[in-house]
Order: structure tokens, then sequence, then C-alpha cells
């Protein structure tokens, strides 16, 4: 899909989309700018029939391509400069969301492994979250950048729902990053739009993995009940002989656990685990989704867009990068600087 009326077509009812779900224009703008960007280095859009973020070793994405099916995979660690890859940072964020935009129109995948080492309990008490205080301690440098990441993971969930695509976000169990103030917002967001998330808990270990790891799956699709059959183990599977933490005694006397160096392994999915995803992308074709609903498909995107407010800039998200009162100065402000792209853009 490389035409220029193709390219446009697609653009279209994304951006329609992104306006019908009341997306922040912030957001919009972003999209718009990926639009724009329409040299051969960006490829075309509708490319990709599953989108692996956060990867690691991208078993999902390269056992898709095993099946026929066109796959990009991205982490942190692909690259020697970590910053290219990383969600955290421009590039990294504009890669993740554009791909996103190049996949298939109602077909595509995205499956969102998000660093989970700020949100499980192990963590509590580095980072002070808990029921109560889910952000955590913010004046910690490693509790900000993991807000950040899971604000600008809200964004890219909103990316694949304008694309009728179907998101996956996987988690441990004991995670409270859906207690993250704009996954809560997000939540809101889909029920006042009818439109719903899913939830699946299981055990890898039924997936052939070594450790018993009960894990949280999160989707827009129903089909996350092809896991429920890992639901439930015999109490003999759920002892491992690999331990993942080791206990330790604070300076205070009291008995504490911090993770040891086979807990990274347990972040590796199982090729089970894998193939089990990609069904759901395959029983996913067959599955009527919750559509978006009151989305405009006569007004002209350029006046849908002026009259759009700026009410939140996602300052959490870091939307507009440290250094916006220099890059922006001569243009007045980043508002403006937006509005004229789209006006580009739109026009």
């Amino acid at each position: 899909m490389g035409s220029p009326k193709a390219r446009d077509m697609h653009f279209d009812r994304v951006m329609r989309n992104l306006f019908a779900m009341k997306c922040p224009k912030v957001m919009i703008t972003a999209v718009m700018l990926i639009f724009w960007l329409r040299a051969p280095a960006f490829g075309p859009f509708e490319r990709w029939d599953v989108v692996d973020l956060f990867a690691g070793q991208a078993r999902i994405a390269r056992l898709a391509r095993q099946y026929g099916q066109s796959s990009i995979a991205m982490d942190i660690g692909y690259h020697e400069d970590p910053h290219i890859f990383d969600i955290n940072s421009e590039p990294g964020f504009v890669m993740a969301l554009k791909s996103i935009l190049e996949g298939r129109y109602g077909s595509l995948l995205v499956t969102l492994g998000v660093c989970c080492s700020s949100w499980i309990t192990t963590s509590n008490g580095s980072t002070k979250r808990s029921f109560l205080t889910p952000m955590g301690c913010c004046l910690y440098a490693t509790v900000a950048a993991a807000n950040k990441m899971v604000s600008r993971c809200v964004l890219l969930l909103l990316a694949v729902i304008s694309m009728n695509g179907i998101y996956i976000l996987e988690q441990p169990s004991s995670s409270l990053i859906m207690m993250h103030e704009r996954m809560v917002w997000l939540q809101h967001l889909l029920e006042s739009l009818l439109m719903r998330m899913f939830l699946q808990r299981f055990w890898m270990k039924g997936l052939g993995h070594q450790t018993p790891k009960r894990t949280v799956l999160f989707s827009n699709t129903a089909w996350l009940v092809e896991f429920s059959f890992a639901s439930k183990l015999k109490k003999q599977q759920l002892t491992s002989e690999v331990k993942t933490t080791d206990q330790y005694t604070s300076k205070s006397g009291r008995k504490r656990f911090k993770g040891n160096g086979n807990l990274k392994a347990t972040q590796v999915y199982t090729w089970p685990y894998a193939r089990r995803i990609l069904q759901i992308k395959d029983l996913g074709k067959r599955e009527i989704r919750d559509p978006i609903p009151g989305v405009d498909e006569t007004s002209d995107l350029k006046k849908m867009y002026a009259a759009l407010p700026w009410d939140d800039l996602w300052g959490d998200a870091d939307m507009w990068g440290d250094d916006v009162p220099q890059r922006f100065q001569a243009a007045g402000n980043p508002r403006r600087v937006a509005t004229l792209a789209a006006q580009r853009t739109l026009g």
C-alpha cells in the first residue's frame, strides 16, 4: 500500500478514529507528523502483520515470519546505542509509533512486554510503589523513567485501537502497572466508549516455562481465553529448582528479598507462548471487536483538528522533549508549531 491515494485513505480512517476516541491533541499531532514523513526510508503503510515491542529475543516476531507473516521487533538491546530503540527516547518512541501506523489495518497485532522491574512487588522497597501509591517515589530517576514509559505505552495503545488492531500487554501477575494514572485514564476512556479491555491470568509454566511465573495479559480481544487452560497448576508444578530471588537481612533487621541473576532469564518467552499469541491473532480475524463509536466520516479533518483543544499536553510522557523552549523560541510555542505542521499535513 504505497500509492499516494492509498496512503491518504489510510491516513483518513486512522485520523477519524483518533478524533472519535477523543484522543489528546498532542497524540493526534504526533500521528500526523509520522504520516507527514513520506520519504522512501519510512516504507509503505499496511506492511506489518505483527509489531513486537519490548521484544527481547523476538520469539513472537520470528515465529510470525515462519508462519509467512510480516513482522518487526524492537528492543532496547538491539543497537549498541540503547537510545535508538528506547521507548523513552524520541527516536525510540517515533520508531514504535511509526511501526504501528505501518501495520495492516484491521488485522495488526501489537505485543508489549513492558519492562516490569519497577512495577512488581519485589521492587516495592526501592520504588515505594503500593496499591495506595502506585506511581511510587517520582524523585527516583528509575521510577520517573518507568512512569514515563507507561504513559508513552498508553499512547501507543491508542494508536493500535485507531488501526482496528489487537494489542496484548503482558505483565507479571503482581505488577501494579494498571494502576498507573494513565492506564486508569485509558480504562475510563474505553468504558465511556463502550469498548472493553479483557484480562487473563495464567501460569507460564503451563506453556513450558522453567518457573511457575504467574502472568497476566490485557487485551482488546476476548480470545485471551485461549490461555485459560494454564490458569491452574497442580501443587507439584508450583515449585521450581530455579530461584529468582535471594533473601537478605536489612540494616533494621528485617528479612527482605531481592532479584538475582536468574530473574532476568524468566523474561524470555517460551515458543509455546509465542505460538499461542499468534493463534489469538488468527482467531481475532473472525472476531467483531468493539467498534469505535461516533466516527465522523464527513467533516473536514483540518477543521476537526483546529476545533480540538490543547487541554492536556501529556507532560508525563514528555511528548515535547526537554529542549522545547530552545527549539520553539523563534516560533512562539509548541502549539503554534504543531498547528503549522497540521495545516501542511491536513491541507
